[in-house]
Protein backbone atom coordinates (compact mmCIF):
# COMPACT_ATOMS: atom_id res chain seq x y z
CA UNK A 1 0.00 0.00 0.00
CA UNK A 2 3.00 2.42 0.94
CA UNK A 3 4.80 1.88 -2.19
CA UNK A 4 1.78 2.22 -4.34
CA UNK A 5 0.80 5.74 -2.71
CA UNK A 6 4.71 6.80 -3.60
CA UNK A 7 4.15 5.58 -6.58
CA UNK A 8 1.17 7.42 -7.23
CA UNK A 9 2.34 10.62 -5.67
CA UNK A 10 5.35 10.55 -7.99
CA UNK A 11 2.86 10.02 -11.19
CA UNK A 12 0.60 13.41 -9.79
CA UNK A 13 4.07 15.25 -9.48
CA UNK A 14 5.17 14.68 -12.71
CA UNK A 15 1.85 15.42 -13.89
CA UNK A 16 1.58 19.01 -12.12
CA UNK A 17 5.33 19.46 -14.10
CA UNK A 18 3.33 19.17 -17.47
CA UNK A 19 0.24 21.40 -16.56
CA UNK A 20 2.31 23.67 -15.57
CA UNK A 21 4.35 24.01 -17.97
CA UNK A 22 1.53 25.08 -19.84
CA UNK A 23 -0.73 27.48 -17.25
CA UNK A 24 0.55 30.94 -17.97
CA UNK A 25 -0.91 30.48 -21.54
CA UNK A 26 -4.55 30.64 -20.08
CA UNK A 27 -6.31 33.26 -18.60
CA UNK A 28 -6.22 33.79 -14.31
CA UNK A 29 -9.88 31.80 -14.19
CA UNK A 30 -8.28 28.35 -16.30
CA UNK A 31 -4.92 28.56 -14.06
CA UNK A 32 -7.06 28.16 -11.37
CA UNK A 33 -9.22 25.71 -12.55
CA UNK A 34 -6.48 23.64 -13.88
CA UNK A 35 -4.50 23.87 -10.89
CA UNK A 36 -7.54 22.50 -8.85
CA UNK A 37 -8.35 19.79 -11.15
CA UNK A 38 -4.36 18.66 -10.40
CA UNK A 39 -4.89 19.09 -6.84
CA UNK A 40 -8.18 17.13 -6.61
CA UNK A 41 -6.33 14.30 -7.79
CA UNK A 42 -3.35 14.35 -5.29
CA UNK A 43 -4.51 11.83 -2.61
CA UNK A 44 -2.89 13.18 0.27
CA UNK A 45 -2.66 16.75 1.70
CA UNK A 46 1.17 16.10 1.29
CA UNK A 47 1.24 15.43 -2.16
CA UNK A 48 -1.12 18.98 -2.38
CA UNK A 49 1.56 20.72 -0.47
CA UNK A 50 4.29 19.80 -2.96
CA UNK A 51 2.10 20.81 -5.92
CA UNK A 52 1.16 23.92 -4.45
CA UNK A 53 4.92 24.67 -4.00
CA UNK A 54 5.95 23.35 -7.35
CA UNK A 55 3.06 26.61 -8.61
CA UNK A 56 4.30 29.11 -6.75
CA UNK A 57 8.05 28.46 -8.25
CA UNK A 58 6.55 27.69 -11.90
CA UNK A 59 4.92 31.63 -11.26
CA UNK A 60 8.08 32.62 -9.51
CA UNK A 61 9.22 34.96 -12.68
CA UNK A 62 6.18 36.25 -13.90
CA UNK A 63 3.34 36.11 -11.30
CA UNK A 64 4.54 37.07 -7.72
CA UNK A 65 0.76 37.86 -7.01
CA UNK A 66 0.40 34.34 -7.81
CA UNK A 67 2.91 33.04 -6.29
CA UNK A 68 1.80 34.38 -2.83
CA UNK A 69 -1.40 32.83 -3.23
CA UNK A 70 -0.10 29.44 -4.15
CA UNK A 71 2.67 29.68 -1.01
CA UNK A 72 0.26 31.26 1.39
CA UNK A 73 -2.69 27.85 0.24
CA UNK A 74 0.64 25.28 0.91
CA UNK A 75 1.17 27.07 4.19
CA UNK A 76 -2.36 26.70 5.43
CA UNK A 77 -2.54 23.42 4.51
CA UNK A 78 1.19 22.52 5.92
CA UNK A 79 0.04 23.82 9.11
CA UNK A 80 -3.04 21.62 9.03
CA UNK A 81 -0.76 18.55 8.75
CA UNK A 82 2.09 19.32 10.64
CA UNK A 83 4.40 19.04 7.82
CA UNK A 84 7.49 21.51 8.59
CA UNK A 85 9.08 21.37 5.14
CA UNK A 86 6.03 22.78 3.66
CA UNK A 87 6.02 25.32 5.89
CA UNK A 88 9.78 26.34 5.49
CA UNK A 89 9.17 26.55 1.06
CA UNK A 90 5.92 28.37 1.60
CA UNK A 91 7.45 31.07 3.49
CA UNK A 92 10.92 30.91 1.51
CA UNK A 93 8.23 31.82 -1.39
CA UNK A 94 6.40 33.99 0.54
CA UNK A 95 9.16 36.20 0.63
CA UNK A 96 10.61 35.62 -3.15
CA UNK A 97 6.86 37.27 -3.99
CA UNK A 98 6.86 39.69 -1.28
CA UNK A 99 10.97 40.99 -2.60
CA UNK A 100 9.69 40.84 -5.90
CA UNK A 101 7.16 43.19 -4.65
CA UNK A 102 9.22 45.31 -3.25
CA UNK A 103 7.83 44.84 0.33
CA UNK A 104 10.73 44.36 2.00
CA UNK A 105 9.60 44.13 5.84
CA UNK A 106 7.61 41.20 5.07
CA UNK A 107 9.63 39.65 2.48
CA UNK A 108 12.75 39.51 6.04
CA UNK A 109 10.83 38.11 7.41
CA UNK A 110 9.57 35.44 5.94
CA UNK A 111 13.01 34.67 4.58
CA UNK A 112 13.93 34.60 8.24
CA UNK A 113 10.96 32.00 9.25
CA UNK A 114 12.33 30.00 6.37
CA UNK A 115 15.88 29.62 7.59
CA UNK A 116 14.90 28.62 10.88
CA UNK A 117 12.49 26.04 9.66
CA UNK A 118 15.35 24.96 7.71
CA UNK A 119 17.91 24.74 9.76
CA UNK A 120 16.31 22.85 12.11
CA UNK A 121 15.50 20.29 9.77
CA UNK A 122 19.09 19.90 8.21
CA UNK A 123 18.12 21.38 5.39
CA UNK A 124 21.28 23.00 3.89
CA UNK A 125 19.89 23.67 0.35
CA UNK A 126 16.81 25.72 0.95
CA UNK A 127 18.59 27.22 4.01
CA UNK A 128 21.33 28.62 1.62
CA UNK A 129 18.71 29.61 -0.29
CA UNK A 130 16.87 31.36 2.48
CA UNK A 131 20.28 32.95 3.70
CA UNK A 132 20.27 34.09 -0.07
CA UNK A 133 17.20 35.85 0.13
CA UNK A 134 17.70 37.76 3.37
CA UNK A 135 21.04 39.08 1.91
CA UNK A 136 18.89 40.52 -1.01
CA UNK A 137 16.52 42.01 0.78
CA UNK A 138 19.22 43.67 2.84
CA UNK A 139 21.01 45.19 0.15
CA UNK A 140 18.10 46.38 -1.13
CA UNK A 141 17.79 48.55 1.94
CA UNK A 142 21.65 49.03 1.63
CA UNK A 143 22.45 47.28 4.77
CA UNK A 144 25.57 46.44 2.76
CA UNK A 145 27.69 45.03 5.50
CA UNK A 146 24.57 42.87 7.21
CA UNK A 147 24.05 41.43 3.33
CA UNK A 148 27.61 40.26 2.94
CA UNK A 149 27.00 38.20 6.38
CA UNK A 150 23.92 36.17 4.88
CA UNK A 151 25.68 36.02 1.71
CA UNK A 152 28.23 34.48 3.24
CA UNK A 153 25.77 32.11 5.33
CA UNK A 154 24.59 31.11 1.85
CA UNK A 155 28.03 30.58 0.32
CA UNK A 156 28.85 28.23 2.70
CA UNK A 157 25.50 26.56 2.33
CA UNK A 158 26.08 26.28 -1.07
CA UNK A 159 29.70 24.80 -0.69
CA UNK A 160 28.45 22.27 1.53
CA UNK A 161 26.47 20.42 -0.79
CA UNK A 162 28.84 21.20 -4.02
CA UNK A 163 26.58 23.79 -5.86
CA UNK A 164 29.01 25.70 -7.15
CA UNK A 165 27.34 27.73 -9.86
CA UNK A 166 24.86 28.86 -6.79
CA UNK A 167 28.20 29.66 -4.75
CA UNK A 168 29.62 31.82 -7.50
CA UNK A 169 26.55 33.86 -7.99
CA UNK A 170 26.38 35.02 -4.21
CA UNK A 171 30.29 35.66 -4.37
CA UNK A 172 29.49 37.88 -7.74
CA UNK A 173 26.51 39.87 -4.77
CA UNK A 174 29.52 39.95 -2.19
CA UNK A 175 31.56 41.76 -4.84
CA UNK A 176 29.04 44.23 -5.39
CA UNK A 177 28.33 44.76 -1.67
CA UNK A 178 31.94 45.27 -0.92
CA UNK A 179 31.98 48.00 -3.55
CA UNK A 180 28.87 49.60 -2.76
CA UNK A 181 30.76 49.39 0.98
CA UNK A 182 33.57 52.09 -0.51
CA UNK A 183 36.00 48.90 0.32
CA UNK A 184 37.41 49.24 -3.63
CA UNK A 185 40.36 47.25 -3.08
CA UNK A 186 38.68 44.50 -1.21
CA UNK A 187 36.07 44.58 -4.35
CA UNK A 188 38.49 43.59 -6.70
CA UNK A 189 40.68 41.60 -4.96
CA UNK A 190 38.03 39.06 -4.25
CA UNK A 191 37.04 39.34 -7.64
CA UNK A 192 40.57 38.68 -9.17
CA UNK A 193 42.10 36.12 -6.41
CA UNK A 194 38.81 34.49 -5.37
CA UNK A 195 35.61 34.77 -7.78
CA UNK A 196 37.31 35.07 -11.13
CA UNK A 197 39.61 31.65 -11.00
CA UNK A 198 36.67 29.88 -10.11
CA UNK A 199 34.56 31.40 -12.83
CA UNK A 200 37.34 30.95 -15.08
CA UNK A 201 37.74 27.71 -14.46
CA UNK A 202 33.80 26.16 -14.92
CA UNK A 203 33.67 28.61 -17.58
CA UNK A 204 30.74 30.41 -16.77
CA UNK A 205 31.12 33.37 -19.07
CA UNK A 206 27.50 35.13 -17.82
CA UNK A 207 29.87 35.92 -14.61
CA UNK A 208 33.09 36.26 -15.76
CA UNK A 209 31.90 39.24 -17.96
CA UNK A 210 30.08 40.90 -14.83
CA UNK A 211 32.86 40.43 -12.85
CA UNK A 212 35.60 42.14 -15.06
CA UNK A 213 33.23 45.08 -15.74
CA UNK A 214 32.48 45.61 -11.86
CA UNK A 215 36.21 45.26 -11.53
CA UNK A 216 36.23 48.10 -14.35
CA UNK A 217 33.97 50.19 -12.34
CA UNK A 218 35.89 49.76 -9.13
CA UNK A 219 38.84 50.93 -10.87
CA UNK A 220 37.23 53.54 -11.86
CA UNK A 221 35.47 54.58 -9.03
CA UNK A 222 38.98 54.61 -7.29
CA UNK A 223 39.51 56.98 -9.52
CA UNK A 224 42.40 54.76 -12.10
CA UNK A 225 40.64 55.18 -15.46
CA UNK A 226 43.26 53.82 -17.53
CA UNK A 227 43.06 49.99 -15.23
CA UNK A 228 39.17 50.07 -15.55
CA UNK A 229 39.32 50.39 -19.35
CA UNK A 230 41.36 47.54 -19.89
CA UNK A 231 39.33 45.50 -17.10
CA UNK A 232 36.30 46.46 -19.05
CA UNK A 233 37.20 45.97 -22.61
CA UNK A 234 38.03 42.33 -21.77
CA UNK A 235 35.01 41.68 -20.30
CA UNK A 236 32.91 42.46 -24.24
CA UNK A 237 33.84 39.19 -25.30
CA UNK A 238 32.49 37.39 -22.90
CA UNK A 239 29.36 39.25 -22.77
CA UNK A 240 28.90 38.51 -26.74
CA UNK A 241 28.99 35.03 -26.20
CA UNK A 242 26.68 35.07 -22.75
CA UNK A 243 23.99 37.12 -25.47
CA UNK A 244 22.96 39.39 -22.38
CA UNK A 245 21.60 42.54 -24.58
CA UNK A 246 20.85 44.19 -20.99
CA UNK A 247 23.77 43.52 -19.74
CA UNK A 248 25.84 44.71 -22.81
CA UNK A 249 23.88 48.15 -22.47
CA UNK A 250 25.08 48.46 -19.18
CA UNK A 251 28.72 47.62 -20.14
CA UNK A 252 28.82 49.93 -23.16
CA UNK A 253 27.34 53.13 -20.88
CA UNK A 254 30.29 52.23 -18.73
CA UNK A 255 32.55 52.15 -21.36
CA UNK A 256 31.86 55.34 -22.74
CA UNK A 257 31.91 56.65 -19.31
CA UNK A 258 35.36 55.76 -18.63
CA UNK A 259 36.70 57.19 -22.09
CA UNK A 260 34.87 60.46 -20.96
CA UNK A 261 37.14 60.72 -17.77
CA UNK A 262 40.35 59.64 -19.87
CA UNK A 263 39.42 62.82 -22.30
CA UNK A 264 39.02 60.53 -25.35
CA UNK A 265 35.51 62.09 -26.55
CA UNK A 266 35.55 60.46 -29.95
CA UNK A 267 35.26 56.64 -28.41
CA UNK A 268 32.67 58.00 -25.70
CA UNK A 269 30.57 59.04 -28.10
CA UNK A 270 30.87 55.81 -29.78
CA UNK A 271 29.95 53.49 -27.03
CA UNK A 272 27.34 55.86 -25.61
CA UNK A 273 25.73 55.26 -28.87
CA UNK A 274 25.94 51.38 -29.26
CA UNK A 275 24.87 51.37 -25.22
CA UNK A 276 21.67 53.71 -26.54
CA UNK A 277 21.32 51.27 -29.36
CA UNK A 278 20.68 48.41 -27.12
CA UNK A 279 18.34 50.52 -24.21
CA UNK A 280 16.25 50.86 -27.48
CA UNK A 281 16.12 47.07 -27.95
CA UNK A 282 15.63 46.57 -24.63
CA UNK A 283 12.69 48.89 -23.88
CA UNK A 284 10.77 47.46 -27.56
CA UNK A 285 11.05 43.69 -26.26
CA UNK A 286 10.18 44.38 -22.63
CA UNK A 287 8.18 47.23 -22.54
CA UNK A 288 10.06 49.04 -19.16
CA UNK A 289 13.55 48.74 -17.51
CA UNK A 290 14.64 49.96 -14.57
CA UNK A 291 18.12 51.57 -16.56
CA UNK A 292 19.22 53.42 -12.71
CA UNK A 293 19.68 50.05 -10.61
CA UNK A 294 23.86 49.90 -10.09
CA UNK A 295 25.47 46.99 -12.29
CA UNK A 296 25.80 44.59 -9.60
CA UNK A 297 23.87 41.25 -9.86
CA UNK A 298 21.99 39.73 -7.52
CA UNK A 299 20.14 36.24 -8.86
CA UNK A 300 17.39 35.33 -7.10
CA UNK A 301 16.00 31.63 -7.32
Amino acid sequence: MGLKILKGNRVIVMFILLILSSLHFNNAYGQSDSLQKVLDKAGSDTAKVRILILAAQKESTTDPERVAEYASMALNLSRKINYPLGIGKSYYWMGCAAYTNQTLDKSHNYFLKAATIFDSLHDYKMLARANKGIGNVMEVEHGYKNAVEYYNKAKAGFMSIKDTTQAIYTDVAIVGDLAAMNLLDSSIKYSLHTVLPIARKYKNDVIISQLLTNIGIAYSASGNDKKALEYQLEALPYFEKANNVSNFAIAYQGISETYFGLKDIKNAEKYALLSDSLYGKIKSVRGTADMSAPFRVIINT
